[in-house]
């Protein structure tokens, strides 16, 4: 059964220039209890934790481990389906992997970092619909956050998860 979730190309996919640009990107560093505790790069946060200890800011430096915030979506149609989606194989972290709606980082941004009603997730969460599933239109009210839960994984040597993630959910009418 393990195998079937392994991707069907090589282990290490030719990596976008999309997913490489979005490495700079600035996420936010939160502790278990999801309170801020300032901004990293993707890269920094997405290194395991041996690789990470050489490229971490400083006021990290003595916890390698601090989670990010994350979100994953799961959109439900009216007849309670799930559209799942396969991971593209350029995909730094889990390439090819059947996964979830659709997932990211709220960004280190006034609007995204906004905790009021978990409003700065929710329209992170709409924002990606759109990018990564072309889904226009999504209001933020429309993504429920349904769960929070620390979530961590190694996916090799280098690259791992260890996320504060917000579960939403949507259901399309």
């Amino acid at each position: 059964m393990r195998q079937i979730l392994k991707p069907l190309t090589r282990r290490f996919a030719a990596i976008a220039p999309s997913q490489q640009a979005s490495l700079s990107d600035q996420i936010i560093l939160v502790d278990q209890q999801d309170n801020p505790m300032g901004h990293a790069s993707k890269k920094e946060c997405k290194l395991s934790s041996a690789e990470r200890v050489a490229h971490l800011l400083t006021f990290i430096e003595d916890n390698p481990l601090t989670p990010h915030r994350a979100f994953s979506v799961f959109l439900f149609n009216s007849r309670n389906q799930l559209l799942l989606q396969r991971r593209a194989f350029s995909k730094i972290t889990f390439p090819g992997y059947w996964a979830n709606t659709c997932c990211s980082h709220p960004l280190f941004t006034k609007e995204e970092a906004d905790m009021d009603d978990d409003m700065g997730v929710r329209r992170a969460a709409a924002k990606r619909l759109n990018a990564e599933l072309g889904i226009r239109g999504v209001l933020p009210e429309e993504v429920h956050v349904a769960q929070k839960v620390i979530y961590k994984a190694r996916y090799d040597k280098i690259w791992g998860e260890y996320e504060r993630t917000d579960f939403c959910t949507m259901f399309a009418i």
